[in-house]
């Protein structure tokens, strides 16, 4: 019986071009995609951990199913767990992508960023391996994550990042439209940084194992190069990958979730403009000033400032750096 490959943990930031990654292998015959499983639990779960609040998060919260609104870490892992299983059975190479900070343990959020606004202590999540799998008895030192440490060994770990420049106005952008986000709300933080993603990356390299790091710049303008480099290391077929593909029409339920995915819907193809190769923040500064106001600008010129030690430290180690 072949060896059976390892499952795909993907990591991303928001607004990293993770989607568009995903959608790179979204036909792949060899892979089974799996985004945004800890979405809902992070969000709107029995042990939520987003603590945002505006009226637009609220009317959020108070939209979502009885199914939803009871959710544990530990039910969404062992859905997990399932799917890997189920997808390996097939032949195929599971592959799961999550945001780090909403699988990030909160302890580890409380101690490693500085939250202007007031947060509320609440009870960690307890995540186990199933019972007839691995023990949960393990000398593999504690990550950063809420997973079991016995699981993340098992995977092939993949982060996403981009410059900050990028990501935190694009995140602003869009966040304010959809949870009324400020620059210095309860989740601004954790949600607009790469500390998360170093934390997983030392984590890992500590356990013996090199974590693949791709930055949004080299996704878009080396696609096809960085994706064969990215097959033959995780030992898949290069031929699966797509880069061109149908715009989509999503249904009237994705619409709502329109500010987050319009570009890629919208496309059909890679478009290396929306990564540009120099970028002056300064000038940046001028559009966010023009487009927000100076608070916000100021907040967002802080959270890039922040961001980008962590993300320059994770840039050294990316694929096909320029």
């Amino acid at each position: 019986m072949a060896e059976l490959r390892k499952p795909i943990l993907v990591l991303s930031s928001p607004r990293a071009c993770s989607n568009l990654f995903i959608k790179i292998l979204s036909q792949h015959p060899q892979l089974s995609v799996r985004p945004y499983e800890f979405h809902n639990v992070y969000l709107f779960g029995a042990e939520q951990l987003s603590q945002r609040k505006t009226p637009q998060f609220a009317a959020r919260i108070e939209a979502q199913t009885p199914e939803v609104r009871t959710l544990t870490y530990q039910k969404v892992f062992d859905k997990v767990t399932e799917f890997i299983e189920e997808t390996q059975k097939k032949g195929n190479v599971p592959v799961i992508k999550e945001h780090t900070h909403q699988i990030l343990d909160p302890r580890v959020a409380e101690a490693e960023f500085h939250f202007a606004a007031a947060r509320e202590a609440r009870p960690t999540p307890i995540v186990k391996m199933p019972d007839n799998n691995m023990t949960n008895d393990s000398d593999i030192a504690k990550s950063p994550l809420l997973l079991p440490s016995d699981f993340l060994v098992t995977v092939q770990p993949v982060i996403l990042i981009r410059n900050p420049i990028r990501v935190v106005p694009s995140f602003y952008k869009v966040a304010r439209v959809g949870f009324g986000a400020t620059v210095d709300d309860e989740d601004w933080p954790v949600q607009v940084s790469f500390k998360s993603s170093r934390l997983v990356y030392d984590w890992y390299r500590a356990q013996g194992i090199s974590p693949i790091v791709i930055d949004a710049y080299e996704l878009v303008h080396k696609s096809q190069e960085l994706m064969q480099e990215l097959c033959t290391r995780c030992d898949i077929d290069t031929k699966g990958i797509i880069l061109s593909w149908d715009q989509y029409e999503p249904d009237e339920v994705l619409r709502q979730q329109s500010s987050w995915f319009s570009t890629l819907w919208n496309s059909t193809k890679i478009d290396p403009s929306v990564e540009p190769e120099a970028v002056c923040i300064q000038e940046e500064f001028v559009k966010w000033k023009e487009n927000w106001g100076e608070e916000v600008a100021m907040g967002i010129r802080r959270s890039v400032d922040i961001a980008q030690d962590d993300y320059a430290y994770l840039r050294k180690h990316a694929l096909l750096r320029s």
